[in-house]
C-alpha cells in the first residue's frame, strides 16, 4: 500500500468519528451549560416571550404569518442547496486529485503526494463540519416555526375590544 493511501485512510478513519461524536456532544453540552447558567435561563425564558408575542401578533396578520413561513422555507432550501453544492464541487475537487494522484508523474516527489492526502483528509472534514452547519442552523430555523405553529393554532384569540363592549355583549 503506498504511503499516500495509508494517509487518506488514517486521516478518514481519525477525521470522520471524530466528526460524528462532537456533533453528538454539542447538544448535551449546550444543555449542560445552559442548565447551570442563569443567564442562559433568563435569555430562554426571554426569547419564550418573544416567539409568544409574535405568535400573538401572527394571529392578528395571518398575511405575515405566511410570509414568514415562506421566507423560513427558503431559507432552509436555500441552506441545504449550498451544503449539496458544497459537497459536489468537493467530490469533483477530489475526483480531480484522486486522478492526478492515480497517474504517475515523474516530478511528483512522495513529499508532494503526502501533501495532497493531508489536504484531502482536512477537506473531508471540513465538508462534514459545513454540512453539519447548514444542516443545524436549517433544523433551528424549522424547529423555531413549528412551535410557532403550535402557539398561532393553540393560543386563543384575543378580543380586541374593550372590556365595557365585552360586558354589554
Amino acid at each position: 500500500m503506498s504511503d499516500s493511501l495509508l494517509f487518506l485512510i488514517v486521516g478518514l478513519l481519525i477525521s470522520i468519528p471524530l466528526t460524528i461524536v462532537l456533533n453528538l456532544a454539542t447538544p448535551r453540552i449546550e444543555r449542560g451549560w445552559g442548565s447551570r447558567s442563569e443567564q442562559k435561563a433568563k435569555q430562554l425564558a426571554d426569547r419564550e416571550g418573544i416567539l409568544r408575542e409574535r405568535a400573538r401578533n401572527f394571529q392578528h396578520e395571518p398575511a405575515a404569518f405566511t410570509r414568514y413561513l415562506w421566507d423560513t422555507l427558503f431559507s432552509i432550501v436555500r441552506g441545504l442547496l449550498i451544503g449539496l453544492v458544497v459537497v459536489v464541487l468537493f467530490f469533483v475537487y477530489m475526483s480531480g486529485l484522486s486522478l492526478s494522484n492515480a497517474f504517475d508523474f515523474p516530478d511528483a516527489t512522495e513529499t508532494t503526494r503526502n501533501f495532497l492526502s493531508t489536504i484531502t483528509g482536512f477537506g473531508v472534514v471540513g465538508v462534514a463540519l459545513i454540512v453539519v452547519l447548514i444542516y443545524r442552523v436549517a433544523s433551528a430555523d424549522a424547529r423555531e416555526a413549528m412551535r410557532l405553529i403550535k402557539l398561532v393554532g393553540g393560543l386563543p384569540i384575543e378580543d380586541e375590544r374593550p372590556e365595557t363592549e365585552r360586558e354589554l355583549l
